[in-house]
């Protein structure tokens, strides 16, 4: 058929594919594998179907020995699209692995310890990471956050890791970031490292080519804020937080996701009987007085864990615990929707996991034409 139509013609109707169809489609013949495989075709593919129509799942229940990781339609009947398969890279029967992000198609995975993949399940391919340099000691902590890098549109991994015992604002921190185009980590000296340290378990946001998460400042007093990590420039700063916002002491109570091309932040809070969260968004991005609060939702007899971020119908999704069942994996297998307009809470998902991630997804070829990429 090709024979008879001409190579654009060809060209747009392989674009309007589906990632699964272009698999396919590079066994057709040697002109089609190498314009699928190519970095432009790849990239104009993602950009003319980046609409984010899929959900990410991954959690674990209390008796697998793998984690799971699914894909769901990001509507109203939620069907599965695809049930994935991981990479057999976990050797390590202690260390469950699981998902610290999504981005363009591509899952970042860490697997055991300092052990990180690039992974895309569509065209189950996947890149795993060289380890990170050393600790210079056998005591420290270490986070991991992923994010794209737009402009050069390159993928990135940032470490942040404290050395040493005692005091957290006495010990080392040290920042490195890894790049799918340079294939290795690169240190960061920055003066700001320290005050950007944070275990990320409050969740970070990839925005316009920035990591964006919460910190928690100072322990009598202790003050939060909005730290973003620019991905093209590979520095650190801060994000401006709303004006009037009155932040609860602690960390653990704010939460920054992405909102659509901008950032979002909620602060949680749970009493005796009920929790509660604040919403706002940065309507537009980088711009403080643009901050604005869409509501503030309570829910009865539960604890608020933390918010996963958003759907396609401007829902929020949040991991929540009954009240009552603090040490039960009861605790953890719970998805709660709310609606903030109209401040409905229905349940989500399915119950009996404890979830790691739920994220938005987008079909993608990324890693096809990485000639390190593993296939399995």
């Amino acid at each position: 058929m090709s024979d008879h139509l001409s190579e654009e013609i060809v060209n747009g109707i392989l674009l309007r594919l589906p990632v699964k169809s272009l698999v396919k489609c590079t066994a057709v013949c040697k002109s089609w594998n190498s314009l699928i495989k190519s970095s432009a075709f790849i990239g104009t593919h993602l950009h003319e179907n980046d609409d984010a129509r899929l959900l990410l799942l991954n959690g674990a229940t209390p008796t697998a020995v793998s984690p799971f990781y699914c894909l769901h339609w990001d509507n109203s009947e939620f069907g599965e699209y695809a049930n994935l398969v991981a990479p057999p890279i976990n050797n390590d029967r202690n260390f469950v692995d699981f998902a610290i992000g999504t981005c363009n198609g591509l899952v970042c995975l860490v697997v055991a310890a300092s052990l990180l993949v690039l992974w895309n399940p569509l065209i189950r391919k996947y890149v795993c990471l060289p380890r990170p340099s050393p600790a210079p000691t056998k005591s420290f902590e270490e986070s991991f956050a992923f994010g794209h890098d737009s402009v050069n549109n390159d993928y990135k991994v940032l470490r942040l890791r404290l050395n040493g015992k005692g005091v957290r604002s006495k010990r080392v921190c040290e920042a490195e970031v890894w790049s799918l185009a340079r294939g290795a980590w690169k240190s960061l000296n920055s003066k700001r490292v320290k005050l950007c340290y944070t275990s990320f378990e409050s969740g970070t946001a990839s925005v316009n080519s920035a990591l964006h998460w919460a910190k928690c400042y100072g322990n009598v007093r202790p003050t939060v804020s909005i730290v973003s990590f620019d991905l093209v420039n590979e520095s650190f700063h801060q994000v401006e937080m709303p004006q009037h916002l009155m932040l609860r002491k602690g960390s653990d109570n704010t939460h920054v996701s992405r909102y659509g091309d901008s950032i979002a932040l909620f602060e949680t809070g749970s009493y005796e009987e009920v929790a509660d969260f604040d919403l706002w968004v940065m309507k537009e991005y980088g711009v403080a007085e643009s901050w604005t609060k869409l509501c503030t939702v309570s829910l009865p007899m539960v604890y608020i864990l933390r918010p996963f971020g958003f759907r396609r119908t401007g829902e929020v999704v949040l991991r929540v615990a009954h009240q009552g069942v603090i040490y039960d994996w009861d605790m953890l297998k719970i998805l709660k929707l709310v609606e903030p307009k109209s401040k409905q809470v229905k349940d989500f998902g399915i119950d009996g996991y404890r979830y790691h991630l739920v994220d938005s997804f987008t079909e993608s070829l990324v890693l096809l034409d990485q000639a390190n990429a593993i296939s399995y």
